[in-house]
């Protein structure tokens, strides 16, 4: 008959096993850390840090201002926004030889905002067309330029400029 071990021995068989094993898991953690991985996951997680309050921020921030886009596709809401230029145009001096705006080929598909095409000819003194150009900048909704051209009319010069103009639809949310 074998003789059993004394509950002493098997206890120190088992300290020394878990303490053998935490030795080699804090050896093997060793190895596998690589040199100055702590400064560089402190830099990391800082990152992450910011990128998420920047996220955060973008979620929050409306994208485009209150006044940013017209309020509708309606005709009254499209003769306010030519009045608007026609307002800034009369301010600044220029005189206003084209105004055209018109519903973007998909606006009728769009579900939130839909572009209107604005096509506009000015004349005027040199000053008083970069006075109408800095209104129109200040004025709303906000216009995009697509593509602007001066070119010269002497005394004068020509301003052709077309852009979009966004308006909201009936889904506006």
């Amino acid at each position: 008959m074998t003789a059993r071990p004394s509950p002493a021995t098997l206890t120190l068989a088992v300290l020394a096993a878990a303490l053998g094993g935490a030795a080699a898991w804090f050896a093997l953690g060793a190895i596998a850390t690589p040199s100055g991985f702590a400064p560089r996951r402190t830099a990391l997680e800082t990152k992450v840090a910011r990128l998420e309050q920047t996220a955060e921020a973008a979620r929050k921030t409306p994208r485009l201002g209150p006044n940013a886009a017209c309020p509708g596709l309606g005709d009254a809401d499209l003769a306010t926004v030519k009045q608007g230029v026609v307002v800034v145009a009369d301010r600044s001096g220029a005189s206003l030889t084209d105004l055209v705006l018109t519903p973007g080929p998909d606006a009728a598909t769009r579900t939130r905002l839909a572009p209107l095409v604005l096509r506009l000819q000015a004349t005027g003194p040199y000053e008083t067309i970069l006075q109408f150009l800095e209104g129109l900048g200040d004025s709303q909704p906000d216009i995009f330029v697509d593509a602007i051209d001066l070119t010269s009319a002497a005394p004068n010069v020509k301003l052709k400029l077309t852009g979009k103009v966004f308006c909201w639809t009936s889904a506006k949310l």
